[in-house]
């Protein structure tokens, strides 16, 4: 048969859980892995040191921002889908809590959004060292 849906087409946790813990954890573990590829790339010859810990901040800064907004899409899916109606194959006496978790989530990704969309990456310096290759601009 091989069939997993119940009468109102829900798989149970057990099959839908591991599907979302993979699409949380990659994203974050990728992030991870970028913002230390980041911080650890050599410096760029033709900028101060200044100036190549802006670009840092600024790409460590991009990253978490990107990185945090996809791990909140896919748990509010996480979240919404522990949040729908236990069929057949789950205990019904969970759905007090499992609401009262998803509104909890939902409240938090909320606040979530509200401190990431102001959180802008640092700014350069208006005027950058001269390169090699360029005129001053005077």
């Amino acid at each position: 048969m091989g069939h997993t849906a119940g009468t109102a087409g829900l798989v149970p946790g057990s099959v839908a859980g591991p599907h979302f813990l993979v699409a949380i954890v990659l994203p974050a573990a990728a992030t991870a892995l970028l913002v230390a590829l980041a911080v650890r790339r050599p410096p760029l010859g033709t900028l101060d040191e200044q100036e190549n810990d802006a670009l840092r901040r600024i790409r460590v800064n991009r990253l978490l921002r990107t990185g945090s907004w996809a791990v909140l899409i896919i748990g509010g899916a996480s979240l919404n889908y522990v949040d729908r109606p236990v069929t057949d194959l789950g205990p019904v006496f969970l759905l007090p809590l499992l609401s009262l978790i998803a509104n909890i989530g939902q409240g938090l990704r909320l606040v979530a959004r509200v401190v990431l969309v102001p959180w802008a990456p640092p700014k350069l310096a208006q005027r950058l060292s001269p390169t090699p290759g360029m005129r001053a601009l005077t």
